[in-house]
């Protein structure tokens, strides 16, 4: 069973979340406390962690992209129902080097 990201890396988590209430999404910043991390993938060449949120989600399931990207170094990827699927995160190398404790499977091959 996949671990709850808010456990495994609450820094990120709770960044991400006020980052998203600045904005106006609550809504989405409600869906992190509860989300799993299902697997994640690291791109050596852009330095750039994708956490995958929901099991079997593709990169053409993306509805909706929120770029946070230039306040904290994240992209969120939705559904076309609002639902956080993944997300991209540059930097956090302290915090994302817990990953490998974490149940997720690694692929060190990029996404």
């Amino acid at each position: 069973m996949a671990s709850r990201l808010a456990e495994i890396l609450p820094e990120l988590v709770l960044d991400i979340e006020g980052a998203l209430v600045r904005i106006g999404r609550g809504a989405v910043a409600d869906q992190l406390g509860e989300a799993a991390l299902e697997r994640w993938t690291f791109d050596e060449f852009s330095e750039t962690t994708y956490l995958e949120l929901q099991p079997g989600a593709r990169l053409d399931d993306v509805g909706e992209t929120i770029s946070l990207h230039d306040e904290i170094g994240v992209n969120l990827d939705l559904d076309a129902r609002g639902r956080v699927i993944g997300m991209a995160v540059v930097g956090y190398e302290e915090f994302l080097a817990r990953l490998p404790e974490a149940s997720a499977t690694p692929d060190l091959g990029g996404k």
